[in-house]
């Protein structure tokens, strides 16, 4: 049993850093919704590890052999390869190491192993997809090798068991086929996002590039911070499952307006503009706390606001579905980011004060970086950025409702969010207090 909470917890590992690496948009999904499966059976294993040697401390080594093995998967020479040597190597082992473990498990001691025996059989017995073939040359075979030796080697603490990311990922792979936005330039804009065909799938298709880009940034957070504490990675790996799901669901009403994504030109800046950042050192425990408290408890935080907005605008316009899809969104974001102020808190040893501080420092470089990029992209093209603003101008035109958009005070509340953050959201004049609407 320790042995498959490692490697289901290495296989969740190697997933994460991953995701932003892999070309196509769909295999990302698969991948980030992988990697949350691969961390849940590796918490189930790891309680009932716990429960079985507490009196011992708790723990079960893990041979540096397995290490061995697992980081060489990580240093797949592609997303393809990586692909097939999951499918072919790695599943099927895991497969008859969970059949072994059912074999030995009594049906009323060992319960809990038995359902998670159970779940993971339904996940990796074979299924004919037609996509993954066994993989040649010297890498595989290596792989290969490592598994019959996974055993052998120094025993390591678990804490020891993972490695340090092996790269920086400065930017996430998308296919060549796709445009993408000239830099500095604003996004489609979307004239009439209210009743507009268009302006609807304009507004979703953006709304894609966000859930693509949060997925990617959280599955690295991750991958990158391997010495963070479990729960961290249970939450990392949650998240990012949940935005791989919003895609699938998001882009499937955006075909409702027979629009894909990719058919306006793309935008990965959500990523980019929180991977790293001059004033930080790369590949820090600060990195870390300033794109949590970007993404999760800023964007986040903005997106409790702007989804309250969108299920009062959808049901006001009698869009039922547009409705119930912002409504299942708000649900999962509450979580993101109460998950947001957990561990930038936990960062800086539980002072709120000093995340509000940090918060502010953060959102500004964040905000200057956007505005240099912004003023170097006007400086090139007057013509086309005096033309965003006129479409800007249009698009308010259209803003008709007899409402604004304003304060998501209790599910902020519910996420975690003090009166202090509050009072700083509606400082920044981002958003209105409800009483100002």
């Amino acid at each position: 049993m320790g042995e498959l909470t490692y490697l289901e917890r290495a296989s969740a590992h190697v997933l994460a850093g991953w995701v932003p690496r892999i070309l196509l948009l769909h295999d990302k999904v698969a991948a980030a919704r992988a990697a949350h499966r691969h961390m849940q059976r590796a918490e189930m294993l790891r309680r009932q590890v716990w429960g079985l040697t507490r009196l011992d401390g708790g723990t079960v080594p893990v041979p540096a052999g397995a290490r061995a093995l697992m980081r060489a998967l990580d240093a797949a020479p592609s997303d393809a390869a990586l692909r097939a040597a999951v499918d072919e190597l790695l599943k099927p082992r895991l497969l008859r190491l969970y059949n072994a473990l059912a074999n030995r498990c009594d049906h009323l001691l060992n319960e809990s192993a038995l359902l998670c025996c159970r779940s993971a059989a339904l996940e990796l017995e074979p299924r004919a997809t037609g996509k993954s073939s066994v993989p040649e040359g010297d890498w595989f075979e290596h792989l290969e090798t490592l598994w019959a030796e996974r055993g052998a080697g120094e025993l390591l603490a678990p804490e020891d068991a993972l490695w340090p990311p092996r790269d920086r990922l400065r930017f996430p792979a998308r296919s060549p086929d796709l445009r993408f936005d000239t830099p500095g330039a604003l996004r489609t804009i979307p004239i009439d996002t209210n009743r507009s065909p268009r302006g609807i799938a304009i507004s979703l298709h953006r709304n894609l590039d966000g859930e693509y880009t949060t997925m990617e940034t959280v599955a690295r957070n991750s991958y990158e911070h391997p010495d963070m504490p479990w729960t961290f990675h249970l939450d990392a790996l949650r998240h990012a499952a949940d935005e791989a799901r919003h895609a699938i669901i998001v882009e499937r009403l955006l075909g409702d307006y027979g629009v894909t994504y990719g058919d306006f030109p793309v935008n990965t800046l959500g990523y980019e503009s929180i991977y790293e950042f001059p004033e930080v050192e790369p590949g820090s425990r600060k990195e870390l706390l300033w794109r949590l408290l970007l993404r999760q408890t800023y964007q986040e935080g903005m997106a409790l606001d702007s989804l309250a907005f969108e299920i009062r605008r959808r049901r006001y316009l009698e869009q039922k579905r547009h409705a119930d899809l912002f409504e299942f969104l708000l649900a999962d974001e509450v979580f993101h980011a109460e998950s947001g102020l957990r561990w930038s808190t936990w960062l800086l040893d539980g002072d709120q004060d000093a995340v509000r501080a940090e918060r502010e420092r953060a959102v500004m470089a964040w905000g200057m970086e956007l505005d240099r990029r912004r003023l170097a992209f006007v400086e090139r093209h007057p013509e086309r950025a005096a033309d965003e603003i006129a479409q800007l101008e249009e698009a308010e035109r259209h803003h008709d409702l007899p409402f604004d958009l304003t304060l998501n005070v209790h599910a902020r509340l519910e996420a975690g969010f003090t009166e202090g953050d509050l009072d700083q959201i509606v400082r920044w004049g981002f958003v209105l207090a409800p009483s100002e609407r």
